[in-house]
């Protein structure tokens, strides 16, 4: 049975494959941290809360403490807040003001260590010729069937691929043997909220927002350190924040980075992973003014260590799913 839809051979055929340079910040100087570029805003959005994390001494935060959960939640908050207002498959998006060190300080200083706002704003920026978007562009959704790999080879040759079609089995619908996703309703279903653009509005030739997170970091050599990923939908980010902090900042190898118990901010709303010790923290986190959910919250992030020193890799498999970490 022939099912009609509006994808052409012809559009198929017009079909480009996008590459760009990689978005690349420091993190406590002494590493470089460089993710996926746009239509993804995964790399900037990781970039932002780094950068206003680098502002505060997460080495002397116990993990899965409130004050961890609470900081870590707030520059995560901080930089979605900017995340739903600028970014998306556009012209004109600041990404460099976005990452500057002194908007990312300034952005810090809003972070109360006792008291959490009920909202955070975007932030503005000094002759910014942007089309003005609309804050909060959260009417889009991100399906959690993706898959995330990492690899690095006996030469050093390092790959983080992070790959969807959106829903299981896409839009159901497969064509001469390969399935097309229904990648779609990655846009935000409003192209206009109070008469403003959205930026993750729907255009031709134009690629939905995602938050695929595929990143690498290096040391102040750019010797290669950390290759790192994770499905999860708009969780995403904050799965890969979470490691990263996890092994830069509180010495934790790979796989007990990956392993830590999750926790991410939407929608203002701190989830706590179900079944962990980390939902202990739900009163504390109330208290400071949080609004709390205890869910399960499935990551997949892989990743590996290398250690140059000593000619080493260390992988991480997510224990929430079939992954495995391997080598020979």
């Amino acid at each position: 049975k022939i099912n009609p839809g509006y994808l052409s051979l012809g559009d198929m055929r017009q079909y480009k494959v996008k590459t760009g340079d990689l978005v690349c910040s420091t993190y406590r100087v002494k590493y470089k941290v460089c993710s996926m570029p746009l239509p993804s805003s995964g790399g900037v959005t990781i970039l932002q809360a780094l950068g206003i994390l680098e502002n505060f001494n997460l080495s002397k935060l116990k993990p899965n403490s409130a004050t961890a959960v609470h900081l870590i939640s707030e520059a995560s908050r901080l930089a979605y807040a900017d995340r739903n207002e600028y970014l998306g498959d556009v012209a004109g998006v600041p990404i460099d003001k976005m990452l500057d060190k002194v908007y990312l300080r300034s952005r810090s200083n809003l972070i109360n260590l006792k008291d959490a706002p009920a909202e955070f704003n975007a932030g503005k920026f000094v002759n910014d010729n942007a089309p003005k978007r609309q804050i909060l562009n959260n009417r889009s959704v991100e399906l959690p069937s993706t898959t995330h790999l990492s690899t690095v080879d006996a030469d050093g040759n390092a790959v983080a691929l992070t790959s969807s079609i959106e829903y299981f089995f896409g839009s159901a619908i497969s064509v001469d043997g390969f399935l097309l996703n229904n990648q779609l309703t990655d846009f935000s279903f409003e192209p206009r909220v109070n008469g403003k653009l959205v930026a993750n509005r729907l255009e031709p030739h134009k690629q939905p927002r995602s938050s695929m997170s595929p990143t690498f970091i290096f040391d102040s050599n750019d010797r290669l350190l950390m290759v790192i990923g994770s499905p999860g939908g708009p969780r995403i980010i904050q799965f890969v924040l979470k490691a990263i902090v996890a092994n830069l900042d509180w010495n934790m190898n790979i796989q007990d980075a990956i392993s830590l118990p999750n926790f991410a901010v939407l929608n203002n709303i701190i989830e706590l992973e179900a079944g962990t010790e980390i939902v202990k923290l739900e009163p504390k986190l109330i208290a400071m003014g949080h609004k709390v959910a205890i869910v399960p919250i499935v990551s997949g992030i892989q990743g590996i260590t290398l250690d140059k020193c000593c000619n080493s890799l260390k992988g991480g498999a997510d224990p929430r799913r079939g992954g495995l970490a391997t080598g020979k």
